[in-house]
């Protein structure tokens, strides 16, 4: 998963707005007020499934606590995802509108395509904390920040060489909308 956060870390400014801000953006007439939970999330390690994770109930919630459900729901999908080459476990957690979703995608695409695997990857999170923006009283965008621990991976492709990344901490921030089912992917990439 080192290679798709380095594929995330490219095009995060695409994705809306600028990448070190933790707020979206705001119309000049509107007042906007975060709702802030500095509480650290328990830690998740568990590894890849042979099928896609199910989304929990509490993840389809427009809460704070909701939001960081489907975020870890989203690393369980992306770590199943990676693990069995299954972008399209993926791509229906993203919204249209975010180009490092794209990239990740992408990544994962032409990694399947070429006949490849990426071996040994999986996101482990070591916190969560987040914001709920509200703009005139209505809920528009929740803000993420995870703290993950990425294990080593090696993406190997036929008659390439081997790519290894030693994996480690890495920093992360995923903006998501609201859904009627629930959340989508706005924003994501690394800090």
């Amino acid at each position: 998963m080192i290679g798709l956060l380095l594929v995330l870390s490219a095009p995060v400014s695409a994705c809306g707005g600028d990448p070190t801000s933790s707020g979206p953006p705001t119309a000049s007439s509107a007042t906007v007020s975060p709702v802030v939970d500095p509480t650290p999330s328990p830690r998740s390690s568990a590894p890849a499934s042979p099928l896609p994770p199910a989304m929990p109930a509490a993840a389809r919630k427009h809460t704070l606590v909701g939001a960081k459900a489907f975020t870890r729901y989203f690393v369980a999908t992306a770590n199943y995802a990676i693990a069995n080459l299954d972008p399209p476990a993926l791509a229906k957690l993203f919204h249209p509108v975010c180009a490092g979703c794209k990239g990740a995608l992408a990544f994962i695409r032409s990694v399947k395509r070429r006949g490849g695997d990426i071996r040994g990857s999986t996101w482990s999170i070591r916190s969560i904390t987040g914001k709920l923006w509200l703009i005139n009283g209505e809920q528009r965008v929740a803000v993420i920040h995870l703290r993950l621990h990425v294990a080593p991976e090696t993406i190997v492709i036929p008659g390439k060489r081997d790519v290894e990344h030693h994996g480690g901490k890495q920093a992360s921030i995923i903006n998501l909308m609201p859904t009627k089912s629930g959340w989508k992917i706005a924003r994501l990439g690394t800090q």
